[in-house]
């Protein structure tokens, strides 16, 4: 591992078991994390049970913010060498509509839409939406 670090310029330090005091830079990114997770939970009026999709839709913000470290270019730019755009965002645990495709209908008269609360951005290929089905508790992405 050490040499892996050196090799890519990254310095490898390591801190004596059950001290987080010594990786102050880590213990402070949680401690912000999870003061989002909290107001997010909190201004939104959901849950604690969503505290995971809460912190997950943190972490991406968090990769999307400016840091003095990259000189005015945020993460997300720097790991993907793509420009942002911040147009896809929402707030957390805000509330909406989905469509239902024809094909999950069962009859002609059943409803075309089911109303959703935000839980964030889906993060892998799908670009689509972590929503909560408030109808059935169910999480979906659309």
């Amino acid at each position: 591992m050490a040499e892996f670090c050196h090799r890519n310029g990254i310095v490898y330090e390591t801190t004596i078991p059950y001290t987080p005091e010594q990786n102050g830079i880590a213990e402070r990114a949680i401690a912000i994390f999870f003061e989002m997770v909290w107001s997010m939970l909190y201004t939104a009026g959901i849950s604690l049970r969503y505290w995971s999709e809460a912190f997950t839709y943190a972490v991406y913000i968090w990769t999307l913010c400016s840091t003095t470290a990259l000189n005015g270019v945020v993460p997300y730019e720097a790991w993907t060498g793509r420009k942002l755009d911040v147009s896809h965002l929402h707030v957390f645990g805000s509330l909406g509509w989905v469509h239902v495709p024809k094909q999950v209908h069962k009859d002609k008269l059943e409803s075309q839409a089911v109303k959703v609360r935000m839980l964030g951005w889906w993060i892998d290929e799908s670009k689509g939406y972590r929503l909560e089905d408030l109808e059935n508790s169910k999480l979906i992405a659309s």
